[in-house]
């Protein structure tokens, strides 16, 4: 197979054929990724000057300039961050999503099936031949937790898979983006929490919610969002003011992550 090292530097985005070393280039505020259909883990390039417009790769033919390989996450906020999709290159990452919540504290687990998309999971045992990072895993190491992007893994021989039916789960994405850098959990009943690899940096990070969704039918309540060192907890409330689960229901959220 095919592979290319795609990295920055300085203004461009560069793409080189590892096998014949032919390099293209793009100015990174016009270089455009569309990756917007989440059933598949496939990229298309634009404005890269000699390469086919619209030149579709997997992300397994993704290599960092080193020569390392690229997981999904990791070439999400790559391009995200440095090529024209989001307001420019280098642009702050701003995900957008309705979030909801439904029941109690349940975790569940499983050797078999399929994944979720919006859901979060947790590798708790990994077998080899089993492979997560096409639905969004930035690697199969056991404790990796992530949210599933809707693509299937190669998932028959036998790796357990966690989750827990009363975390917090994505019901719809608004941003263009098919991975995100954090995931969520059950803390206890009304709480939850968003956590990310290295922690929310307060410095860096700006958060907020819709306290409720706008449909009437929808339950009556709020959800509060406070980030506490370097970990985003979400409350909900009822009408009433006391504190229960199912609040959370497509409530609309955003989540700005500065580089």
């Amino acid at each position: 197979m095919k592979k290319y090292k795609i990295y920055k530097k300085n203004n461009y985005i560069v793409v080189t054929d590892n096998i014949t070393s032919e390099t293209f280039y793009g100015r990174a505020k016009d270089v455009m990724v569309d990756k917007s259909n989440t059933n598949r883990a496939a990229y298309r390039f634009f404005n890269i000057l000699d390469l086919k417009e619209g030149t579709s790769l997997t992300i397994d033919q993704f290599l960092k300039e080193d020569g390392s390989p690229y997981t999904s996450d990791e070439f999400d906020i790559f391009y995200t961050q440095n090529t024209g999709n989001f307001n420019g290159a280098g642009a702050t990452a701003q995900y957008k999503f309705l979030l909801s919540q439904s029941g109690g504290d349940d975790p569940q687990t499983a050797t078999s099936g399929s994944l979720t998309q919006g859901v979060t999971y947790e590798i708790v045992a990994f077998e080899t031949g089993d492979d997560f990072i096409p639905s969004g895993a930035p690697n199969n190491d056991v404790g990796t937790k992530w949210i599933a992007n809707g693509v299937a893994p190669t998932w028959g021989n036998g790796s357990e898979m966690g989750w827990n039916n009363g975390a917090p789960f994505i019901y719809a994405q608004i941003s263009n983006y098919t991975s995100y850098p954090f995931w969520f959990s059950f803390n206890s009943n009304a709480y939850y929490q968003a956590e990310k690899t290295g922690g929310f940096d307060i410095s860096k990070t700006w958060y907020v919610i819709n306290e409720q969704s706008d449909d009437s039918s929808d339950p009556i309540g709020k959800t509060r969002m406070k980030l506490s060192g370097d970990t985003l907890i979400f409350q909900s409330t009822d009408s009433a003011g006391v504190e229960s689960n199912n609040i959370l229901d497509k409530t609309p959220v955003e989540i700005t992550i500065k580089p």
